[in-house]
């Protein structure tokens, strides 16, 4: 297919840096590996996912080296830490590491929020952590215990290097310090591609931006949907040559117009996205809990909540179930462990196993508005003593082949697929109120709620079906900002 002149020109640029806003499905890794073909150099593809990472390296082949960030620091720094790499630390490890005496009364919030702290300076430039790394809202810890948080983060953080240390080792802290060793990947190349640049965090923009060679950063700043693990939207800066995809080959007209409507109107976006005149596809609104569980459609939820709830109602249907990247990330061994918490006193997981009982669980999740122990409470709450032989159920229900099953899916786990059929479950776009903000208020407050529904609203190809909230909200909205 000839590349469109918009392709052509992302092909053609030859500036220092150059930033390529690519909408929803505009084709943006197939237009790299045409440039990268227009283009021959030493070229390095980074990433941020393995998994894009996999997909990549297929689609490159030769053209590129293709490595994810992590990928890069592992062989740089973590690889000396190999034996302890870590996914998380919880309270409790920060205790048997002797770095604080107990987790009586607050010391438990406190040593929590140090952890997201130091998570926060993981993210940064910055070269030491401080009250900038604080988390925003930390229910139950006071203003004067601030200092504490900030000691214990910075006890983790030393600990955590030793080699010796009885902490795992994260991976976003063998990143930091690959950072702070301040490393120029353009020594062994010409151009440097950030791919998926609007959900990088400032560390891994850092290490691209200082290369001292031609770099191309690619993202959608509509699809930054991960403020929570500080992203920064690369895609906002000010500098280099910008170019834009508008022309998606994913969907047809009509998805194309809600999911411009909707950027149109919340964010001010004044490109047209374009979709593909030869697709018929469909946009209406439907209330999701009326909507009969089918095989062949994959439903979009907001919270694994909804897609828990989705796979109760598919097996109570007899019917397959397919999960995008598998059960595991849906945590059902969790959940099935949060259960016998409750009934037993006793947790096996990593998760839970240091609470004495469910009760002190839901109090911690409450005090330290923890996401992950809440919403293991409020599944638990719901379904109760039906949740051993509905997890059974639901692992017995899952296949690898997505034809002919249910497909299930969170919003964030979705992104960079596409499926021909997509309903939205309940729980987008809630809490959003722009008559409440002067409008960049409401973008620092609400706009990732915004990229969220639209990224989910562009995973549809020919139908898309919308709670009537977010139907609303993309095709009719109604919108008052205030002064």
């Amino acid at each position: 297919m000839e590349p469109t002149p918009e392709q052509q020109a992302v092909m053609a640029a030859d500036a220092p840096l150059v930033l390529v806003n690519a909408f929803a499905g505009t084709g943006k890794t197939s237009t790299l590996v045409a440039r990268a073909a227009h283009r021959r150099k030493r070229r390095l593809y980074l990433t941020f996912t393995r998994a894009s990472k996999d997909d990549a390296k297929e689609k490159f082949g030769s053209l590129a080296d293709v490595k994810s960030a992590h990928g890069l620091a592992f062989g740089a720094v973590g690889r000396q830490f190999r034996d302890r790499i870590a996914t998380h630390i919880r309270p409790n490890d920060v205790q048997a590491a002797g770095l604080v005496p107990n987790l009586d009364g607050k010391m438990y919030p406190i040593t929590y929020f140090a952890i997201e702290t130091l998570k926060a300076f993981f993210y940064s430039c910055d070269p030491a952590i401080g009250s900038e790394h604080l988390p925003g809202t930390m229910i139950a810890v006071g203003k004067s215990d601030h200092g504490k948080v900030l000691a214990i983060a910075d006890a983790i953080w030393k600990e955590m290097r030793k080699p010796d240390s009885k902490i795992g080792m994260l991976h976003d802290c063998y990143l930091k310090m690959y950072h702070m060793s301040g490393p120029d990947i353009g020594r062994q190349y010409d151009e440097v591609m950030l791919d998926e640049a609007q959900d990088s965090n400032a560390v891994i923009l850092d290490i691209a931006l200082r290369a001292s060679c031609q770099r191309v950063i690619v993202g959608d700043r509509h699809q930054s949907i991960y403020g929570f693990r500080r992203a920064v939207n690369a895609m906002e800066m000010r500098d280099g040559l910008k170019l834009a995809l508008t022309q998606s080959f994913r969907f047809g007209p009509k998805i194309a117009a809600a999911a411009g409507s909707l950027l149109r109107h919340w964010k001010n976006e004044p490109r047209t996205l374009k979709g593909r005149s030869d697709i018929a596809d469909s946009v209406r609104a439907i209330n999701p809990r009326d909507v009969q569980t089918r095989t062949n459609i994959a439903y979009l939820g907001r919270t694994n909540f909804s897609v828990f709830s989705r796979a109760v109602d598919a097996v109570r249907h007899g019917l397959p179930i397919y999960f995008v990247g598998g059960s595991t990330g849906y945590r059902l061994d969790i959940i099935l462990d949060a259960w016998r918490l409750k009934e037993t006193g006793q947790a096996t997981s990593f998760l839970l196993r240091h609470f004495d009982s469910f009760d002190q669980m839901v109090e911690r999740a409450y005090e330290c508005d923890d996401k992950e122990l809440k919403l293991l409470h409020s599944i638990v709450s719901e379904y109760d003593k039906e949740i051993p032989s509905l997890i059974e159920r639901i692992k017995d229900a899952e296949t690898r082949n997505q034809t002919g099953a249910v497909i299930l899916s969170t919003a964030h786990k979705s992104k960079g697929l596409q499926f021909d059929t997509v309903v939205l479950e309940q729980g987008f776009f809630e809490g959003v109120q722009p008559g409440a903000f002067p409008y960049n208020e409401f973008l620092r407050a609400c706009g990732e709620e915004v990229n969220l529904l639209y990224v989910a609203m562009t995973r549809a190809i020919r139908h898309l079906m919308l709670p009537p909230e977010c139907f609303r909200a993309a095709v009719a909205p109604e919108i008052r900002w205030t002064s």
